[in-house]
């Protein structure tokens, strides 16, 4: 999901350059503090690797090859001295950390009256190097990686408030170039076995005719108290995701031609009423997982859509909210276990 978000993100910011409705009223933003700790490690066979650590707690070793990845995270204990986390049968990181504040600058915005616009303390990052050991076996056909030493940085962001930015007077439009878009979200699950099978897609149409848009698709299970996700994401652009006339009670999709390493084709229909079918050949390659089914009866689905700028951002947190009604990404870890060890016996 992690990626969806920044593909979203990168929508949103095109999609709000455009002139927003005469409705639409600014609100304070208020941005939460935020600690993050990278380590790239060197790459192994093709694989690019890194170590990253979140808001001191959560810590996650990436392997990424092309368009796939695979994450393993858990919950550990970093700070700006030093980092320790145990995978398991997999590996484990203890490290510390000779970081140096970087030069700053304000990065708070100002006002025409060249007043600050934001309170709170500015972002603080660091950089340097870090010495220990990073041994992480990892699993057959994703490599693993082994290192003593070598670069890290950080980046702490405080809480802070900003009022919203005075806006310059809206030209008038130009007639018969009024822009328009349509957003679109379309995610499915299935549940089996202690794991869960995810896709999600994203497209927008910013000017008629610029279709683009991401497709994303995993596997998230845990070994013991990693959990592991194994992820394919791509772009596009055109018509590999489209979607039925908005408006109507029923509601209609299909994904064809996508982009590799995704395969085959799949519809989604959903009666007025009625619950929604998704169905079709969707497959995906992913390390660790083999061909994994994206479509199917045992997949629960959803669609949400908007083409309303005024309410772009509440519309995105609600198309977010319905798609994680779906269900989490991780089984109790139990019911896993069985086929985590049976990985675990072709290790390196």
């Amino acid at each position: 999901m992690t990626r969806l978000r920044v593909a979203l993100a990168c929508a949103t910011v095109a999609l709000l350059a455009l002139p927003a409705g005469a409705g639409a009223k600014a609100q304070p933003e208020v941005k939460p503090g935020r600690f993050q700790l990278h380590v790239p490690l060197p790459s192994n066979d093709g694989w690019r690797m890194r170590l990253e650590a979140s808001n001191h707690r959560q810590i996650s070793l990436t392997a990424s090859r092309g368009a796939v990845s695979v994450e393993y995270r858990v919950t550990g204990r970093a700070s700006s001295r030093r980092l320790r986390a145990d995978f398991g049968p997999l590996g484990r990181v203890d490290i510390r950390l000779d970081l140096e504040a970087e030069p700053t600058f304000s990065f708070s915005p100002k006002d025409k009256r060249g007043e600050r616009r934001c309170r709170g303390r500015d972002p603080v990052e660091l950089s340097g190097r870090f010495h220990g050991i990073v041994d992480f076996d990892g699993e057959a056909r994703v490599a693993g990686t082994f290192d003593r030493r070598g670069r890290a940085s950080v980046e702490r962001r405080f809480r802070r408030v900003c009022a919203p930015a005075e806006k310059p007077p809206q030209e008038e439009k130009a007639e018969g170039r009024e822009p328009r878009f349509e957003f679109s979200l379309l995610g499915a699950r299935a549940h089996s076995g202690g794991r869960t099978t995810s896709f999600d897609a994203f497209a927008a149409e910013i000017f008629p005719g610029f279709l683009f848009g991401a497709f994303i698709g995993g596997v998230h299970e845990r070994l013991g108290r990693v959990k592991i996700s194994r992820n394919a994401f791509e772009l596009f652009e055109g018509p590999a995701l489209t979607t039925g006339p908005s408006g109507g009670k029923d509601e209609s999709a299909k994904v064809r031609r996508p982009p590799a390493p995704f395969t085959g084709r799949a519809s989604y229909s959903k009666k007025a009423g009625g619950p929604a079918d998704w169905t079709g050949t969707l497959a995906v390659r992913l390390p660790g997982a083999g061909h994994v089914p994206l479509a199917g009866p045992e997949f629960k689905a959803m669609l949400c859509r908007s083409d309303d700028l005024d309410t772009l951002i509440e519309d995105v947190e609600g198309c977010f909210l319905e798609s994680r009604a779906l269900g989490g990404f991780y089984g109790s870890g139990s019911h896993s276990q069985p086929l985590a060890l049976a990985r675990l016996s072709s290790l390196r």
